[in-house]
């Protein structure tokens, strides 16, 4: 998936016009329409852009429905990782690299893509099965690979 910024430039890219031009119709659509100001910032477009305005405007919209939202993302990150953070008031290096090192080797129980289940990151990634993380552990004295 894209960020707007990549999309609108990739847009402009596609559409043959200046980067700027294509960022003022995406801020364009987060105003509100009701409000005097996006008429007139409308209209500005509309006769800067010409003829192509109506089709940016639905690829930028488009491009804007495509594109996740950094805060879901990171508040969805955050409440999965928040169960591990409950003993410790500070979180060391070493906690987060073993934790790191936990969850990209740690089996999928269960998941919306079936072909997911009993896996890991790391063996979804590879294509190669690994023992359970315990015993990668083990086998390395205490040292747990994070890259």
């Amino acid at each position: 998936m894209l960020d707007v910024d990549n999309a609108v430039y990739l847009t402009s890219r596609i559409k043959n016009l200046s980067f700027s031009k294509v960022r003022q119709v995406c801020f364009l659509q987060e105003q509100n329409s009701q409000q005097t100001s996006y008429w007139s910032t409308w209209n500005q477009l509309h006769h800067q852009i010409g003829s192509q305005f109506y089709l940016l405007s639905e690829a930028v919209e488009q491009a804007r429905k495509e594109t996740p939202r950094a805060s879901s993302l990171v508040e969805n990150f955050n409440s999965r990782l928040r169960n591990y953070f409950f003993l410790r008031r500070t979180l060391g290096n070493d906690y987060l690299d073993l934790l790191r090192f936990f969850l990209n080797h740690r089996t999928f129980m269960r998941s919306e893509h079936p072909e997911r289940e009993g896996k890991s990151p790391t063996e979804l990634l590879t294509g190669k099965p690994h023992p359970h993380w315990l015993e990668l552990i083990k086998e390395n004295d205490g040292v747990y690979i994070t890259h």
